[in-house]
């Protein structure tokens, strides 16, 4: 196979969503997963199709789901999804025979993190909603005698028990807000946690450049762009570091170049003079973008990033 060099930047980077940060290129392993845990909410939210029956009435008799994996290798490898499907998920309680009262958020935070030194005590920790509403006597659940931090929390738990109540309908599991259809799509942005991530992401892509030169500008922001630097730290042999474009014998960075250069800051000056030397790429972006101040803005700071690097 022919060698095509290095990547420029880490494939995780790229399969990120657009609005994340990333290239919006799918990942086909976590797609995959999603696809499966597609099969792991209809199951949860009891949905009338004859593969969902089969699955309850022949591996969950009891009517409540439990974390020990049985069945045929292909529910095996869904019923492994469902605990990370539920992190991602909320649920509302209907018949509470699939959320666990310890390990899911049932709109309570995750009791077995609020209520600690209770849960010490628990007999069953993967003990369903409904298993819990059957018991007589609620402290029946855990071993006695209690310290007092955990009795203390055991009044709690009570309280929180007089503020729902079982129903007969199925429990309702659902990704973000709206209805509890699950979308692939949904599923698959929940994989990637959103964080502090810059607008300018957003206005990157929302113009009318060349796919090309708005490709260009991602890794521009990203710091992949072949300069100097980037191909010394790579171990590339390159004779020298220093930008050839000034005479401040400076370190051809991408910063540097793009925006700090005597040249970059002569292009620079010519659509927002008296730019500041020294702020980072992204605050760069943002200040001429707040200049220039028209609905081409973005298209006008792409093309001059990409002619200059030309």
């Amino acid at each position: 196979m022919e060698d095509k060099g290095t990547a420029l930047i880490a494939w995780s980077k790229v399969c990120k969503p657009k609005d994340r940060g990333g290239l919006g290129v799918l990942d086909l392993a976590i797609h995959n997963k999603c696809l499966l845990m597609k099969h792991a909410h209809k199951f949860l939210c009891k949905n009338d199709l004859p593969w969902v029956k089969l699955i309850w009435n022949s591996y969950y008799p009891n009517g409540n789901i439990t974390d020990r994996t049985v069945g045929s290798f292909w529910w095996k490898n869904i019923s492994k999804l469902i605990p990370e499907f539920k992190q991602m998920a909320t649920c509302t309680i209907g018949e509470g025979n699939t959320i666990q009262v310890w390990k899911d958020d049932w709109g309570q935070g995750i009791l077995q993190y609020e209520f600690p030194h209770l849960f010490s005590f628990c007999l069953q920790p993967d003990a369903t909603i409904s298993q819990w509403m059957n018991y007589e006597d609620s402290s029946d659940m855990f071993v006695t005698p209690m310290s007092i931090e955990a009795y203390q929390e055991f009044q709690l738990l009570l309280h929180l028990q007089d503020t729902f109540q079982i129903q007969n309908n199925p429990d309702s599991w659902r990704i973000g807000n709206g209805n509890n259809t699950c979308f692939v799509s949904k599923l698959y942005r929940a994989m990637f946690p959103q964080g502090c991530i810059h607008p300018i992401f957003k206005h990157i892509w929302d113009n009318a450049c060349v796919l090309k030169y708005k490709i260009f500008m991602w890794l521009m922001i990203h710091d992949r762009i072949n300069t100097r630097n980037l191909l010394s730290r790579k171990s590339f042999h390159v004779p020298s570091i220093a930008c050839v474009l000034c005479n401040q014998q400076s370190e051809e960075t991408c910063l540097h170049l793009i925006w700090d250069c005597d040249f970059a800051q002569d292009c620079w000056d010519s659509i927002c003079p008296n730019r500041r030397r020294g702020i980072s790429t992204l605050d760069n972006i943002m200040l001429l973008k707040a200049h220039l101040d028209c609905p081409i803005a973005m298209e006008i700071i792409i093309m001059g990033v990409w002619h200059i690097w030309m």
